[in-house]
């Protein structure tokens, strides 16, 4: 997933020692999705503890809803913890639905967050008692502002298709997924990224977005300065999808080469490109 960057994490035995049922009869966790415009790109990560093991998902699609899906497992694979990135994004507001189970044993509790772009996030956290659960999520908007970028680098292409993606790196969200204990060669905590939006570069190389002030959303807020979310802008071709880098800004840069979240911004950034 270019945005979400999660996948299948699992601790404990290979071997269930906690209450393991048939497949029917597992329990599932249901996320109603708002009637708001936003809620088409709905993209949701979340956590599942049963017993000894956890695993950091995306949700299944039993409905068969379309979805606009990208699928990509890193080298690992399922037989040693790994890190697979995923992305599914309905095409109408059906919920999400979540298996609330870790290889055939029921869970205890499913963490959740839910990222529709343009309002502020739901988390969730709900107990699971052997039975199914339900849960609705709002859209409260939050303020826009209008970026205006330009990039200087010269080393840019000047022929071809170039896309601008933004995505949000939630940190706050890996720690509130963070596993309580370290265990060897396991991923304790996940890498989360929300797409916010994408949008087409003109040939002078300027372009313009309507991004949330994601300072002001309750998640950013309540969690600590190390776990503070950043932006990030990425250059790509806009025919193969191919990443040509890093777009750094040259104001409110984070170590990593984000844009640091804050409530009032430059009227105009420049950005340099980073391989």
């Amino acid at each position: 997933m270019r945005g979400l960057h999660g996948g299948l994490l699992l601790g404990g035995l290979a071997v269930s020692i906690g209450w393991a049922q048939k497949e029917s009869d597992l329990p599932r966790f249901h996320i109603q999705l708002p009637s708001a415009p936003g809620a088409k790109r709905a993209e949701v990560a979340y956590k599942i503890s049963a017993g000894e093991f956890y695993a950091y998902l995306l949700p299944p699609d039993p409905n068969k809803v379309e979805r606009d899906c990208h699928y990509e497992e890193e080298p690992h694979g399922l037989e040693h913890p790994g890190v697979s990135r995923l992305v599914c994004k309905p095409q109408a507001n059906p919920p999400f639905v979540i298996d609330a189970s870790v290889r055939g044993t029921v869970a205890d509790r499913v963490q959740a967050v839910v990222f529709i772009p343009g309002c502020e996030t739901n988390t969730l956290d709900v107990s699971i008692h052997g039975k199914s659960e339900i849960r609705k999520v709002t859209c409260v908007p939050l303020p826009h502002w209008t970026l205006k970028g330009q990039i200087v680098d010269p080393g840019i292409p000047k022929k071809g298709s170039l896309k601008v993606d933004v995505t949000y790196r939630a940190n706050w969200v890996g720690r509130y997924f963070e596993v309580g204990q370290e265990q060897p060669n396991v991923f304790n905590r996940p890498l989360i990224e929300f797409d916010v939006v994408s949008v087409t570069l003109p040939k002078n190389r300027s372009f313009s977005v309507e991004l949330p002030i994601l300072a002001r959303d309750p998640g950013e807020q309540s969690s600590e300065p190390d776990d503070r979310g950043e932006l990030f802008f990425t250059l790509r071709n806009g025919d193969t999808g191919a990443i040509l880098g890093i777009l750094r800004p040259d104001k409110f840069a984070t170590s990593s080469g984000g844009l640091e979240l804050r409530t009032e911004y430059p009227e105009e950034m420049q950005f340099v490109l980073e391989h």
